[in-house]
């Protein structure tokens, strides 16, 4: 009888772990459903980007083989017209114009670059990611001292 009872307290305590591993995964279960729907979006968006990628690397190429040395306006004006020239000669672009930083900047090392005295504006930006992808030095013209303060701060680790 005794070992009986002993058989009986143990299986009903294998039910209520049993019992508490079932509402545990029903709510891991009920998470990674949401996981799910995210990740589904996220192969989506993916998609979509790599369906364009070409137009946005050849107007990224563009940008930094021939819009290095000249002013924010004309870069723009230039870069809106190629990519109504993309569009017109069927080269695959999303509907409105990529920027640099994001055909490709690394938004960690864009942020580092920030911490590191870089202004926010698109326009630094753009000439930091043509310096860092650049194989020689370019020419700065730097009035307010921006470019070179980042350049140090930056290059202060490497001695």
């Amino acid at each position: 009888l005794k070992h009986q009872k002993k058989k009986k307290e143990d299986l009903s305590c294998q039910v209520e772990l049993c019992g508490a591993k079932l509402v545990r995964a029903k709510q891991l279960l009920s998470d990674l459903g949401g996981e799910k729907t995210r990740w589904e979006g996220l192969v989506s968006e993916l998609s979509d980007e790599l369906l364009v990628l070409t137009g946005h690397v050849l107007l990224a190429a563009g940008q930094m083989a021939y819009l290095g040395p000249y002013a924010s306006e004309y870069r723009d004006e230039q870069r809106r017209y190629w990519h109504e020239q993309c569009k017109l000669k069927g080269i695959p672009v999303a509907q409105e114009m990529p920027s640099l930083a994001k055909t490709l900047g690394d938004p960690t090392v864009i942020q580092r670059w920030h911490v590191d005295g870089l202004p926010t504006d698109a326009f630094s930006i753009d000439n930091a990611i043509t310096i860092s992808n650049s194989r020689r030095w370019p020419l700065l013209i730097d009035p307010q001292g921006q470019a070179e303060k980042w350049i140090k701060t930056m290059e202060t680790a490497r001695g």
